[in-house]
């Protein structure tokens, strides 16, 4: 583990791909400066932020995917947020029933990944802050609510079509657009009758 709270510890392998002890570390839309040191019996991949490091990032101190090293920057994850919507008889906003296991599922994968995932709703987005309102869950699989960074992948997951064309929900894609460090997966909402015309264009 690292000496100080100012530290991270990184393999050989990355720590020879970086020009300086002091690295920039980003992951979604934060940033934080940070030492880092290596030990040959530090094998893993992976790279533990210590929660004074973390909270810097607005992230769970915890360990992340490096999927870019280079000069003195590290990228951790990336960071996806799933951006969802209330059911329709739903007023609690953390994810429940089948939508609520389907996310634990996805989240659960990115852990395991060194991914950060959490889920959110276009109202808890500042885009001045660059932070997100979001729900993630503990390794014991129990919802908590925080502040997040805006994340590197938005994945689209709004389950009806009337709500993408609300104006908060059409604003928000707006300003999606000027966030050239955002990448969104999967646009828009897709009907059955959608989906079966691509299928049947394929299979022709």
């Amino acid at each position: 583990m690292p000496n100080n709270n100012k530290e991270i510890l990184v393999n050989e392998k990355i720590y020879r791909t970086l020009n300086s002890d002091t690295v920039n570390l980003h992951i979604g839309c934060m940033t934080a400066v940070s030492q880092i040191n290596t030990s040959p019996e530090h094998n893993n991949n992976h790279i533990f932020l210590n929660p004074k490091i973390a909270g810097q990032l607005l992230v769970p101190s915890s360990s992340y995917n490096p999927y870019f090293c280079e000069d003195n920057v590290i990228k951790l994850g990336p960071s996806v947020g799933i951006l969802t919507s209330l059911g329709k008889k739903q007023t609690d906003p953390v994810p429940r029933g089948k939508t609520g296991k389907l996310f634990k599922q996805i989240i659960t994968y990115g852990q395991k990944k060194g991914l950060f995932v959490f889920a959110f709703y276009v109202e808890d987005v500042n885009w001045k802050r660059k932070t997100v309102k979001g729900y993630s869950i503990t390794n014991n699989g129990r919802w908590f609510k925080g502040n997040f960074a805006l994340p590197t992948i938005i994945y689209n997951r709004i389950r009806y079509r009337s709500v993408e064309a609300k104006s908060n929900v059409r604003n928000f894609f707006e300003n999606l657009k000027k966030e050239p460090g955002v990448f969104l997966f999967n646009s828009r909402f897709l009907n059955k009758w959608e989906v079966n015309e691509v299928l049947w264009d394929f299979e022709a």
